[in-house]
């Protein structure tokens, strides 16, 4: 009976805060409209300008490798490679890569796309989630670190720093697993039979699915934005609200922090990704059940290991930086084409061409 009342009490509390929140944010609205609607129309800008045309052809093309079947296809030449550092099937191995090239929300949706195909079971899925969120090297190396710290070689080191880290977060959790878990996921995954559609259907099939996780994001991009605008506004230091912005949306956070933060601590940020990331991916991550608390250790592990790793690199290749207080390069950099990125694209048009003349055969 006592418990009970105290978890009572406790909702109440909640309520109650969540309630003063609520009637902040509204006073906020009627009382600074102006610097309400400059954050708004930042998020609308980075939407238009920059996430939809960079991160909507990535998002179409993870969305085709699975529902067209080449990821099953292909799996075969990265069997070994994925069995062995992550206890995965081979046709994990496009969702790890694209995860690494593609941008943060793009791994999340080609792990939840292969659970939903019948390709990996919830298990496996729910390991991915954990490890495949990451930065692309259009947003680390142009945006980071030629646009915001003046020097490639910096931004090279910061993406260096976030893929070992998301790799070796990989292993770590396939290493702690029982013998049993991974009996019953390999004996799952030999058993289920993929899905796979004609090229036509997944195309179309891919560009709607494309659509509708696009459109998610660029809410969430707005929102935060948003809030955003409120956070500068508070009656806080300066350090305070730079730190509030890198926890709630890593880009205007790394815009803020390179001209007080170190670099490993921009590592830190990047590999923390921001509550409006999380938001993107969350989606994905109910559809397979992870477990949240789970999801945002290993976001801080990640962030803290790759803080570490940039440090050693950093100490091995030395390297001096220049800020900038220019926001409109960095942001016009931040989803830009990167040259792996063309790369990947032009191999896959590739292998679709080849692919028209072939049979269509189920798994």
């Amino acid at each position: 009976m006592h418990h009970r009342l105290q978890k009572n009490t406790l909702e109440k509390i909640i309520n109650f805060q969540i309630f003063l929140i609520i009637i902040l944010v509204g006073f906020c609205l009627l009382r600074f409209p102006s610097a309400v609607s400059s954050g708004i129309t930042k998020g609308l800008y980075l939407c238009s300008g920059v996430i939809i045309p960079s991160l909507f052809p990535f998002m179409v093309l993870s969305s085709f490798l699975v529902k067209s079947g080449f990821c099953e296809k292909f799996g075969f030449i990265f069997e070994p490679f994925t069995r062995t550092l992550f206890k995965l099937p081979g046709c994990t191995a496009g969702a790890i890569f694209m995860s690494l090239i593609g941008g943060f929300p793009v791994g999340a949706k080609m792990t939840y796309d292969l659970f939903e195909n019948h390709q990996i079971t919830m298990n496996q899925a729910r390991k991915m989630m954990l490890f495949c969120i990451n930065a692309g090297p259009a947003f680390v190396i142009n945006a980071v670190g030629f646009s915001m710290l003046g020097s490639s070689k910096v931004g090279i080191i910061l993406f260096a720093s976030l893929c070992f880290t998301s790799i070796l977060i990989g292993i770590v959790i396939s290493i702690t697993e029982t013998y049993e878990d991974l009996s019953a996921l390999f004996s799952s995954c030999d058993n289920c039979t993929p899905k796979k559609e004609k090229l036509t259907y997944a195309l179309t099939n891919s560009v709607s699915d494309a659509a509708q996780s696009i459109f998610s994001v660029c809410v969430w991009v707005i929102f935060f934005s948003f809030i955003g605008a409120l956070v500068s506004l508070a009656p806080l230091s300066e350090n305070t609200i730079i730190s509030l912005n890198c926890i709630f949306e890593v880009t205007s956070g790394c815009n803020m922090a390179v001209n007080t933060f170190s670099i490993p601590m921009i590592a830190f940020i990047l590999g923390w990704a921001g509550l409006c990331v999380h938001c993107q991916v969350l989606q994905y991550l109910n559809g397979v059940g992870v477990n949240m608390v789970y999801f945002f250790i290993a976001r801080i592990a990640n962030a803290t290991v790759a803080s570490v790793i940039c440090a050693r690199l950093l100490e091995v290749f030395p390297c001096d930086v220049q800020t900038f207080s220019s926001n409109s390069l960095a942001f016009d950099a931040a989803f830009s084409v990167s040259a792996p990125a063309a790369a990947v694209l032009l191999i896959m048009s590739a292998l679709l061409i080849l692919d028209l003349d072939t049979k269509q055969e189920m798994c």
